[in-house]
């Protein structure tokens, strides 16, 4: 009977050694992973002695085999790694660095196979079905209708599990969902039991308050074949439990998981986004591809089953700060950065309800501070205790190793002791070298993390002289649905620089912002470097926005705690009521703060604040500061949500030119998508060498160009990331802003919601490259253009392409060219990488926009009445040519002939692009000859109309200089001249020659000083003509009297007095001037010129007009003061009586008006 008992031992014993050998890790990581929580020897033996203290004989045999097996096995384990250490070299530490091409080559779907993932879908190996489909509902939801909601909730998804199950043929079933219910949510608000989980879970579906009418949809950043994000489900769709709801959330399902761009039932379109999307591919050549068919499964559901539902309530969970306490850990001082960094985060960081513990390890690790509540932020026991466990410099351990895994299993052990037996986080900060952590120990954490439902997060703080950092730790915390942090230390002082704080601090802060949902965020940030030479005034300002408000702080942070090299520091409002007073207390933490400040009251929410701060210059260059402001988001506030994303999520990923970086940043308001928000990236970069890479900023674009950003306003904002030239680890900072002139928005059913101004800055997003393909040339293409679209324009035969023109690399620049193809075979796409024989090249044509631009171009069609397919590509300046676009059919009818088809049918079926039907039937070919002889006409008349307006304007420049004035007399001086602001000439009868009293001599200047009667009067006389001249000056004005006069002269064929002159100077007697002329020569003067059809005293007159030397300006001068009426009544010739001319009412105006 004892044999019978001891042999089955033996050989379970003997089974499990072998399996111990093949598989040791895995072994052990199940060992310990068990649910009894007894980690180490001392906790097994401790375990059995309470057995027997108990009495439990059985018992105590039971786990006294159990605790010799594991003794057993680690042994085997032991002796297996020194032998392998012996034979290799240290092997183990050379695969855990992240430059072994071995380690680059792990099989990670074999990893998933030996161990869960912490959350994400799974496959029921057993079954075949889908697991762990989580399902959220939103915190604004009513904790009153929670047996309502959950009822339409559940039948809703039965519906779309229905529908999967039928459409792919009974392979597939949706067997389990989660529902995670709002945390305020308690068991009297449902009849359903609640369980609560401390695990946070991406969501595969997320219940909306959306409006009744609201569609749902899947949210897709990547590309065919690469899972969705998440499905958006409007409640009120839910309402509807109608076959078509089941037919549209199945549809959804496909979109999320496989990849697929529309519908499983639906015909393959050359226009739809599917065909454009996966080259061609129908939807379920997609589904078939995934893993899911990859193997077959076993029927276990041949009729259809409703799925489990489970109601989930997450509750906060419990933290463990692991930090390594070795001698090294103080390189170049940097522990007091450390150290100040977690007390900070300790005594001011952490809410109240949070439970926390510390462990502190090297080579080996103890419990240092069990975990317990921190209570309030001012006064807490608790805070200050573990604040005050972590010790100066002086009190670190004089080891140099770093067990990392130790760490984790105090961490473990601490958890239970608190009574969590699943749930935690652990924050992890180390050296983070290859040698703290190895493969083995990834492989045996990630058992115990999946079994105890833990995040792992780790913030690695490397020092100078390592350069290989463990890619197995970092790739942990990825597994276990957390992050990992990187601390750069380089610097070129002696000591650490400010930003190794800095930097711990921002690490700490998204850690909390990633597992806290309402934790604080970083609205505001600048830096100022150090100054030697002067005292330095900063001013800025910064807004806290509506969706934050809680727990704002306002801190200037410095690099010596004993001196701040800050003179002053004050706040304003909006109101311009001032705050100043400088609180110190915690300048032990490395920053000061202002004391009072009504930060979070509601009517200060939205206002905008400025601040001063004076910085005093430094010797050693120690005054550099950083001010930031931090706000806490509220349940009962609107909460912005930022992640950000890359489609290199691997920890093993290459850059090639078909497989460049692409950053994505989801941002959402109230589960929202946000328009026109900007996002600036930052990437920053650490080479194997342990250099630091060159930074790189891009702005991030929601422009829906399909190409990487696939549809437009869904709030995720994506771009290439090019100037990736290095292997090495990347980490990728956002700057979120919203500014007055350009602000984001929402959509809604009323229109736009502009949310005003605010500001976020999200940071700590890492991948890893491990190889990039280099070249000398650019062999980078322009990426593929996707939104590609065609309009006809029928009246002037032409197609209009308009489409957001790529880049020169990808969408970076500007593309040199494009090549337009068409074809009129549908089949003929897709074939080949590049256009095949089937398809012809229309035009080649130069690129004018840079990227993200609207680009447009117009064609002549020349094929009528006929389908016509047409694709597009962009050429950089090397010849790379980008993949073939979207395609785009358009159908152009020929014009209507009525020549030549009288008899004809006027009209054929068909639509035209640009609204109308039935286009009027024409001949296939233009008459050409008929073409040619209108543009030839055209051309005729064109040139005639030229030549004749030619022949006119040159003659009008001819006759113009004819008509020009001669030069004045030489013996003129510039003051001859007769300034006037109005002259009225007067022609009145007289019968006495003797009334002619006074002559003004023509030649005298009218000054402001001059005496001159307004009603003097010049009286001519010829022979039986007495002609009075009135010269009217009561409307001159004496000022203006001195201004030039512009006037038009009179031409050449009237100058007749002049001429005579003339002619009478060249026979002698040309010195007398017009003023010395008797009255007989006068008469004999006027009796010469009277054939001229002139009168005296008009030749008179025009002789003395000339002699004023008026001046003839440009036609666009204002209008003189000068004016000249002179009135006769020329109709009974040049020497009509006196008397009638003085009762003539007929008067004519025989001069300009100049």
């Amino acid at each position: 009977m004892i044999l019978s008992i001891i042999l089955p031992v033996i050989l379970q014993t003997v089974v499990c050694s072998a399996e111990l050998i093949t598989e040791p890790e895995a072994r052990f990581g199940e060992l310990v992973s068990s649910d009894s929580g007894i980690h180490d020897q001392a906790g097994l033996e401790t375990e059995l002695d309470n057995f027997v203290d108990q009495g439990d004989n059985e018992r105590w045999e039971e786990e006294s085999r159990k605790t010799s097996k594991i003794k057993e096995d680690r042994r085997h384990y032991k002796v297996k790694t020194i032998e392998e250490e012996k034979t290799t070299e240290g092997a183990a530490e050379v695969s855990s660095t992240w430059t072994n091409d071995e380690f680059n080559k792990i099989d990670e779907e074999k990893m998933k196979e030996e161990y869960r993932m912490n959350g994400g879908v799974h496959i029921n190996q057993k079954t075949g079905g889908l697991r762990n489909i989580v399902v959220k509902i939103p915190d604004s939801f009513d904790p009153r209708d929670c047996d309502q909601i959950l009822e339409n909730i559940q039948a809703g998804l039965e519906l779309m599990s229905r529908e999967v199950y039928q459409s792919l043929n009974r392979r597939i079933l949706l067997e389990e969902f989660q529902i995670y219910v709002p945390s305020t949510w308690t068991q009297d608000h449902c009849t359903q039991t609640i369980l609560e989980s401390s695990q946070l879970q991406d969501a595969s579906l997320q219940i909306t308050p959306g409006s009744v009418g609201s569609q749902p949809y899947t949210q897709q950043r990547q590309g065919c074949g690469e899972p969705g994000d998440n499905i958006f489900i409007p409640y009120s769709y839910l309402l509807l439990n109608s076959t078509e709801t089941g037919r549209r959330l199945g549809n959804l399902w496909f979109r999320l998981r496989y990849g697929v761009f529309g519908d499983i039932d639906s015909d393959l379109d050359l226009v739809s986004r599917q065909y454009s999307q996966c080259l061609g591919k129908t939807v379920k050549d997609i589904i078939l591809q995934h893993e899911d068919f990859s193997k077959p499964k076993p029927i276990s559901y041949p009729n259809f089953t409703t799925p489990q539902i489970i109601i989930m309530k997450r509750i906060q969970p419990k933290f463990i700060i692991l930090l390594e306490n070795s001698v090294e850990m103080n390189h170049q001082d940097y522990w007091d950065y450390i150290r100040t960094a977690c007390k900070k985060f300790i005594l001011h960081d952490l809410p109240e309800d949070t439970e926390l513990g510390l462990v502190l390890f090297n080579d080996d690790a103890h419990i240092s501070h069990p975990v317990g509540r921190l209570g309030p932020r001012v006064i807490s026991s608790t805070r200050n205790g573990l604040a005050f466990s972590i010790r100066t410099k002086h009190n670190l351990s004089p080891r140099t190793g770093s067990c990392v895994k130790c760490g984790v299993m105090k961490g473990i052990e601490a958890l239970q002791i608190s009574g969590a037996s699943r749930g935690g986080v652990i924050i992890i900060i180390s050296r983070g070298d290859s040698s703290s952590f190895t493969i083995q120990d990834e492989i045996e954490l990630n058992q115990v993390s999946s079994k105890h439902q833990l995040q792992i997060f780790t913030i690695s703080i490397p020092q100078p002289s390592v350069s290989e950092l463990s890619i197995p730790l970092e790739r942990l915390s990825y597994t276990t649905g957390a992050q990992s942090y990187l601390v750069s230390t380089q610097s070129q002082e002696d000591k650490p620089s400010l930003s190794v704080y800095m930097n711990l601090v921002d690490s700490l802060r998204e850690i909390l912002s990633s597992v806290l949902p309402y934790s604080s965020q970083l609205i505001y940030e600048r830096r100022f470097e150090g100054s030697m030479d002067m005292e330095r005034e900063e001013k800025d300002s910064f807004i806290i926005d509506k969706s934050v408000g809680v727990n704002t702080q306002f801190n200037v942070y410095f690099p010596e705690i004993t001196e701040s090299y800050i003179k002053s520091l004050s706040l304003s409002d909006t109101r311009r009521t001032r705050y100043s007073t400088l609180m110190d207390t915690t300048a032990g933490l490395h920053y000061y703060t202002i004391y009072n400040v009504p930060w979070d009251i509601p009517e200060n929410i939205g206002m905008r604040w400025n601040y001063s701060l004076v910085r005093i210059p430094s010797p050693i260059l120690q005054c550099s500061h950083v001010i930031q402001v931090t706000s806490s988001s509220s349940s009962n506030h609107d909460k912005l949500d930022i992640k950000i994303s890359s489609n290199k999520d691997k920890f093993n990923a290459s850059v090639t030119p078909d497989s460049p970086v692409i950053l994505y940043t989801e941002l959402r308001y109230n589960q929202k998508p946000v328009h026109n928000a900007r996002i600036e990236a930052k990437i920053e970069g650490i080479n194997r060498a342990g250099l630091s890479i060159p930074s790189t900023s891009i702005i991030l674009v929601d422009s829906g160009s399909g190409d990487p950003d696939i549809y437009p306003g869904d709030g995720v904002y994506s771009r290439y990331l090019t100037s990736i030239q290095e292997e090495g680890r990347y980490t990728v900072s956002v700057h979120v802003s919203s500014t007055p002139s350009s602000p984001a928005y929402l959509e809604s059913g009323s229109g736009q919601e502009e949310l005003g101004e605010f500001s976020r800055v999200f940071s700590g997003y890492i991948f890893h490259i491990s190889s990039v393909q280099r070249s000398t040339v650019d062999i980078s293409p322009p990426s593929r253009i996707l939104d590609l679209t065609v309009q006809v324009l029928s009246s002037q035969g032409e197609f209009e392409f308009k489409w957001t023109a790529p880049g020169d690399n990808y969408d970076d620049g500007k593309p040199t060219s494009y090549k337009l193809f068409y074809t009129q075979d549908p089949n003929s796409f897709y074939k080949y990488s590049q256009p095949g024989s089937e398809l012809h090249l229309v035009q080649g044509f130069s690129g004018s926009k840079p990227s993200g631009e609207n680009e447009s171009h117009r064609i002549l069609v020349q094929d009528y009445n006929i389908n016509l397919y047409y694709c597009i590509l962009g050429v950089d300046n090397q010849g790379n040519t980008g993949e073939i676009s979207n395609i785009v059919v358009a159908y152009m009818p020929q014009p209507y002939s009525p020549l030549l088809h009288s008899g004809q049918s006027l009209r054929e079926q068909g639509q035209l692009r640009e609204g109308l039907f039935n286009p009027f039937q024409v001949i296939k070919e233009p008459n050409k000859i008929i073409m040619y002889a209108v543009v030839g006409v055209v051309t005729v008349v064109v040139f005639t109309f030229l030549v004749v307006m030619l022949i006119l304007v040159v003659s009008r420049k001819l006759n113009r200089r004819e008509d020009e004035p001669e030069p004045l007399d030489p013996g003129f001086k510039d003051n001859d001249l007769v300034r006037f602001s109005s002259i009225d000439l007067n022609i009145h009868g007289d019968s006495k020659p003797s009334q002619f009293i006074s002559r003004i001599d023509p030649y005298t200047e009218i000054g402001p000083d001059s005496n001159y009667n307004s009603q003097d009067k010049l009286f001519y006389s010829h022979e039986n003509l007495y002609q009075q001249v009135t010269i009217t000056t009561s409307s001159i004005d004496l000022n203006l009297a001195s201004s030039a006069i512009y006037a038009k002269p009179l031409p050449r064929s009237e100058r007749g007095y002049k001429s005579i002159l003339k002619k009478r100077r060249e026979d002698g007697d040309g010195d007398s001037s017009p003023s010395e002329l008797s009255d007989t020569q006068h008469s004999n003067l006027a009796s010469e010129h009277s054939g001229s059809g002139n009168s005296y005293l008009e030749s008179y007159l025009e002789t003395n007009l000339d002699n004023l030397s008026l001046k003839q300006g440009p036609p666009t001068l204002p209008k003189p003061f000068l004016s000249l009426d002179i009135t006769q009544d020329l109709a009974q010739g040049p020497y009509t009586s006196p008397d009638l001319l003085y009762e003539s009412s007929k008067r004519i105006r025989t001069c300009t008006q100049v």
